[in-house]
């Protein structure tokens, strides 16, 4: 079982977080379809940018923007 979602570094600590409930899909339910299929980026981007602006009481959605872009750079999914 994955720690931490390929596509946004989610923890995922539940089956329930995998995508899919499947414990085999490293990505997290918010980036990807049920089927463990990757959403787009932009969808997965926005989706995270929403969960950060949320958690973190953010109200500077551009920043949010950036700081995800950063991230996403970082992981497995989206390099190569």
């Amino acid at each position: 079982m994955s720690n931490s979602c390929d596509s946004c570094g989610k923890d995922l600590v539940s089956e329930d977080e995998h995508a899919g409930k499947d414990t085999e899909i490293p990505f997290c339910n918010e980036c990807a379809d049920h089927n463990g299929n990757l959403l787009s980026r932009r969808a997965v981007r926005e989706k995270v940018v929403d969960r950060i602006m949320d958690e973190r009481d953010v109200n500077d959605r551009r920043r949010a923007r950036k700081y995800v872009e950063r991230k996403l750079e970082s992981m497995p999914a989206w390099n190569g």
